[in-house]
């Protein structure tokens, strides 16, 4: 049938598709369920290797520990009778004589 719709080689490249994805899903589900299944196996391994707990002793009741206070004392800094002069910064630009050294060649730089 549907042959007269594709040719023979879509056909079966449809059907080699299709039984790759078959492949596929049961491949998967092979897996998963190993898997699974070990896990399930292992815990079931483990329980019955541990011992059940003993049974729980009344312990007589402990005392409180005493609680514990701590004086502390704040760190006393000493005061400053007085302080010093503030200095001046000057906004104003280099003064000209550095403004001069700059702008003029060295006398070194001259004989070169």
């Amino acid at each position: 049938m549907l042959y007269r719709y594709f040719s023979r080689a879509a056909c079966l490249l449809a059907e080699s598709t299709a039984a790759g994805g078959l492949y596929l899903l049961i491949l998967f589900a092979l897996c998963f369920g190993a898997v699974a299944g070990a896990k399930a196996l292992r815990r079931a391994l483990q329980a019955k290797k541990t011992p059940p707990p003993p049974p729980a002793r009344e312990e007589p009741a402990k005392e409180k520990p005493k609680a514990v206070y701590y004086l502390v004392e704040k760190k006393r800094t000493t005061q400053k009778a007085s302080y010093k002069q503030p200095r001046k910064i000057n906004f104003d630009g280099p003064s000209q004589s550095s403004h001069r050294r700059m702008l003029s060649p060295s006398p070194q730089s001259r004989s070169r």
